[in-house]
């Protein structure tokens, strides 16, 4: 909320007075904590309460819950390739299916328009060049775009992107390829590789995902 490039306030006092420059939100706030102006302890708690309303169960809990019915044959079989072949349950597992750690997955976009160098942008250690926290996968079909910056319109191109082995970075020229920074964003997850998925594979993995 309060980074100032992707929210663009200030600070957090920024977030109340923008929010206190808008009458319907000062009728509202009122209305439910009382009061003439809205605070950020206010903020916060309607976010929270209108956040604990997202969660939904899915087809797959109630699979996982002991209801077998509830995947296809199909699902099932991508369920193992996520587990197995996929090599998808390297990073994604647990209730959330992230193992909310960080990795370069090669999606740096080095010295190209979309270059975002992970965490490193945040923290400034060049250990963190292109290291991405792992996103959950809970109600995957519903949350395209994909990957951190939406450069994947659909979870095909997810599948795809992860056959080839994730993020291949290149240097555009011979300068781009001295830069300091080069060699680690290059440097991608050791858990990454090519994977030989046969077409009905790809499909079965696709129906798995959509069923999260």
């Amino acid at each position: 909320m309060f980074n100032p490039i992707e929210m663009a306030n200030a600070d957090e006092a920024d977030v109340a007075i923008r929010l206190n420059k808008v009458e319907s939100y000062r009728k509202a706030f009122s209305q439910i904590y009382g009061g003439d102006g809205i605070v950020l302890t206010q903020v916060t708690d309607a976010l929270a309460a209108f956040e604990r309303h997202l969660e939904r169960a899915t087809r797959f809990d109630a699979f996982a819950g002991g209801t077998r019915r509830r995947l296809s044959d199909e699902e099932i079989w991508g369920l193992h390739l996520f587990r197995g072949k996929a090599g998808c349950a390297n990073c994604h597992f647990g209730p959330l299916l992230t193992d909310e750690k960080l990795h370069n997955i090669g999606l740096t976009f080095f010295q190209r328009r979309l270059q975002d160098l992970g965490l490193f942008e945040a923290i400034g250690k060049t250990a963190d060049v292109g290291h991405f926290r792992t996103p959950a996968l809970r109600h995957l079909s519903a949350t395209a775009p994909h990957m951190h910056n939406g450069v994947m319109p659909r979870l095909r191109n997810v599948i795809a992107f992860y056959e080839q082995g994730g993020g291949h970075i290149r240097p555009r020229n011979e300068a781009d390829g001295k830069l300091p920074l080069f060699p680690l964003a290059a440097a991608t997850s050791d858990l990454l590789g090519p994977l030989d998925l046969s077409k009905r594979e790809r499909q079965a993995l696709l129906a798995f995902l959509e069923a999260l």
